[in-house]
């Protein structure tokens, strides 16, 4: 049996999020560090940056849809299990 390890994952982008700027102002404020590197590590972390938003929009987006599929099958349960249940079993088949 498969386990299931259950994180934050919003929690865990946050998380990336301020250690990819911790170490973007390290080296930026770094004197010794050379020009050359600082515009690397600027260069990265905003690539990194640009990933760790657009993860997080589908993130949003991906919760959005959970929730609006509960909603349905809430609602479905409360007026006809019936059709819930043929829904149910439709959506299985077509996501396989």
């Amino acid at each position: 049996m498969e386990e299931t390890i259950k994180i934050s994952v919003s929690q865990a982008l946050k998380d990336h999020y301020e250690a990819i700027i911790r170490v973007r102002d390290e080296v930026i404020n770094d004197p010794e560090a050379a020009g050359n590197a600082k515009s690397a590590i600027l260069n990265s972390t905003t690539a990194v940056l640009k990933d760790l938003a657009k993860i997080q929009v589908e993130l949003y987006n991906s919760e959005l849809v959970a929730r609006l599929v509960q909603q349905v099958f809430n609602a479905l349960d409360k007026e006809s299990p019936a059709i819930r249940e043929r829904v149910a079993a439709a959506l299985e088949v077509e996501l396989g």
